[in-house]
């Protein structure tokens, strides 16, 4: 199944008329897509060159894609011989949705104007997200495998479940994890900003924390806690260059011990927080 929605919104110009501003529904475009099992889990992937992410579990076996292009500023006017050229203020927003066996592959072609993308999902939906700029994401309610890197905003993930792997480049990752994926490792990492993590109380994790400028607190108490040195094996590349690397990283046990949870926050604080 595949569906294509291309949006184009062009005010009509006419002489001695003045040109209407675009409206946010000038700019939307909406995809409704039934999946090919609709009792199954689903997968969404959803990869934008700028703008931001929202996902929201909803109803079962359909998936629902809304795409909104950033208003512009208000028409201008610019001088020219002969009279003043007034700008046409110009909406466009394109989208392409595809889904195969319950996998949805979700696109923008926006690549100098920030497209917003609004995805309603089936609870049992994991999720693959990429922006490179000018956007957040945030995810609730959602139960799967979360897959998340937004090089321009943070990240905020509500009530999810399963398992979460989250990298931000300029953001704080706010996280409430209600039920972890027995065995399953999780990772987040901020490069510019805070990790405030919310895990179930219960949970069993082996942590690795490394927080170059800033500090770290937990609810948890830390068990077995040491601070390891982690060495790469030394080598000489194929120009001749030696590199060794060695890193010293906290780590310690919640709850007995588990899967490996990391959490690095370079010029952050982390936080790890005990939920219900």
């Amino acid at each position: 199944m595949r569906c294509v929605i291309t949006g184009l919104s062009l005010a009509w110009l006419c002489l001695g008329a003045a040109i209407p501003a675009s409206t946010e529904d000038d700019a939307r475009s909406i995809v409704t897509v039934e999946l090919t099992d609709p009792s199954g889990p689903c997968w969404v992937h959803c990869s934008l060159p700028t703008g931001s992410i929202t996902v929201r579990a909803g109803e079962a076996g359909k998936v629902i894609v809304e795409a909104v292009s950033r208003p512009e500023s208000p028409p201008s006017e610019r001088a020219e011989p002969g009279g003043a050229l007034k700008r046409i203020p110009v909406t466009f927003s394109e989208l392409t949705v595809e889904e195969l066996e319950n996998v949805v592959q979700v696109d923008t072609h926006s690549f100098y104007r920030p497209v917003d993308v609004s995805i309603t999902v089936p609870v049992l939906t994991s999720l693959r997200l990429r922006s490179r700029d000018s956007g957040d994401f945030l995810i609730e309610g959602v139960n799967g495998e979360i897959d998340l890197e937004n090089r321009g905003g943070a990240i905020t993930l509500q009530g999810v479940s399963g398992t979460v792997v989250a990298y931000t480049l300029q953001g704080d990752i706010v996280a409430e994890i209600v039920e972890a994926t027995p065995k399953k490792p999780m990772s987040f990492a901020s490069l510019n900003g805070d990790l405030d993590i919310t895990l179930p109380s219960a949970v069993q994790a082996t942590v690795r924390i490394k927080s170059s400028r800033g500090e770290v607190y937990s609810d948890f108490a830390i068990e077995d806690a040491e601070v390891r040195q982690i060495e790469e094996e030394p080598a000489r590349d194929s120009e001749g260059v030696f590199r060794a690397h060695v890193e010293r990283v906290f780590s310690g046990k919640i709850n007995g011990g588990g899967p490996e949870f990391q959490f690095h926050a370079y010029h952050g604080t982390i936080y790890i927080r005990r939920g219900q």
